[in-house]
């Protein structure tokens, strides 16, 4: 039996939107009045431009330096990087706190939607430093593990939290930004559908609709029809959910 078995980010499917997604949800949460409220000069709203997104990349990876930087490290998971990447500008906005209420705000166990518009009221400085995760993940060791031990000594060590588990994998801020990228990645129909939760705005029109092929739609076909006539079994194996590696192909 002859057989081929295809990938699909960097074969059939650009990884670029997904990186463009992971970017656009940080930025959402540094400045929506929703979350942080601090000072981007874009609104967010389901007429983002090409030229918007690429201003949002370029600013929150810090021209993809960032990006690169966490793929080395061996973080590749989308909602990962992005967490890491707000949880150090969270980690630096919180520094503005008193100690109590820092700690209170902080506690994963008391932290809900509500818990970033909060913190936002205490805020004096809203600027932000695109550039600070760079500096700070440069400290960080190899490995998903070892990232999220050394963010959790970070948050420790710039604020004085004897609790960070807040800054945890699959902690509640870590789910509400996933949920956040779920939302600008699915659309809404698709994420009340698949998620099974009700999304937080309406206007989010679905970037898995906009995926780059990584070559024409045509060659593709003619590529797959022909291993087919040469007697070939093709399959897709990813890690990709099956929705989001579905809805694309269609």
């Amino acid at each position: 039996m002859k057989a081929i078995l295809f990938d699909v980010d960097g074969v059939f499917l650009s990884e670029e939107r997904c990186f463009d997604v992971s970017a656009i949800t940080v930025a959402e949460l540094l400045s929506s009045p929703d979350f942080l409220n601090c000072d981007i000069d874009i609104h967010f709203d389901g007429n983002l431009t090409e030229n918007d997104i690429n201003k949002i990349r370029r600013n929150v990876f810090n021209n993809d330096r960032i990006l690169n930087q966490l793929k080395s490290l061996g973080l590749n998971s989308n909602w990962d990087m992005l967490f890491i990447v707000f949880s150090i500008h969270l980690i630096d906005k919180a520094k503005q706190l008193k100690p109590s209420l820092r700690d209170q705000l902080l506690d994963e166990l008391l932290f809900t939607k509500e818990t970033l518009k909060e913190i936002a009221k205490d805020l004096t400085d809203k600027t932000i430093n695109y550039s600070l995760p760079y500096d700070v993940i440069a400290s960080f060791r190899n490995g998903k593990d070892a990232i999220y031990e050394d963010l959790e000594v970070y948050a420790k060590n710039q604020l004085e939290l004897n609790n960070t588990s807040l800054f945890k994998l699959k902690s509640a801020l870590w789910t509400l930004a996933k949920d956040i990228y779920q939302e600008w990645y699915l659309g809404q129909s698709l994420y009340e559908e698949i998620e099974q939760k009700k999304p937080r705005s309406t206007f989010k029109k679905g970037f898995i609709f906009q995926e780059i092929l990584l070559r024409p739609e045509a060659e593709i076909q003619q590529l797959l029809h022909d291993l087919n006539a040469a007697g070939y079994q093709l399959a897709v194996a990813t890690g990709r959910p099956r929705t989001e590696t579905i809805v694309p192909f269609k």
